[in-house]
């Protein structure tokens, strides 16, 4: 048999909450600003606490920026997080026959496996497309159902390897 390796990158998009988030960090920074002034001892490190906070900022913004990658080498399926496109953090890897049963997303109601799960793993871009399924696996001795969205050639690879474990696709 030959060798199978696909892989895809999927961008997050920010969801409202990060949008929250983002306000909160400058509303803090603002904040911390505004009391140093009023402080006449904290006034003299006014640079640096700026600087700290551009810094700590910056830093957080960046780790809002995600991206998924999934790999697939034969029967195994990786998944990776990428952090600002620099980061690379290896999240899971999953053996594509162990899948219990993979469907798109919207059709997971007609399918009873999808009604009881220990944890759930979201590694798509965040908005519900066509294209975006899920899929149930044990993972660490828990029910995991996994949210994705993989491309055509993602899924052609995992298909031979499911043996009729994909439900309407």
């Amino acid at each position: 048999m030959t060798e199978i390796f696909n892989e895809q990158l999927v961008k997050r998009i920010p969801k409202s909450s990060d949008y929250v988030k983002k306000g909160v960090y400058i509303s803090i920074a603002l904040l911390i600003i505004f009391i140093s002034m009023l402080s006449t001892f904290l006034f003299f490190f006014i640079i640096i606490i700026v600087l700290l906070e551009v810094a700590v900022i910056t830093f957080l913004f960046h780790r809002m920026n995600l991206e998924y990658e999934y790999i697939v080498t034969n029967s195994e399926l990786d998944v990776d997080k990428i952090i600002n496109m620099r980061k690379r953090k290896h999240l899971f890897t999953v053996d594509i026959k162990s899948i219990i049963v993979m469907t798109k997303y919207n059709n997971m109601n007609e399918s009873t496996e999808f009604r009881s799960y220990d944890k759930q793993i979201d590694v798509s871009s965040g908005q519900i497309t066509d294209d975006t399924y899920a899929f149930m696996v044990i993972m660490n001795k828990k029910r995991t159902m996994v949210i994705f969205q993989p491309n055509e050639l993602v899924l052609k690879s995992m298909r031979i390897y499911m043996a009729g474990k994909l439900l309407k696709s």
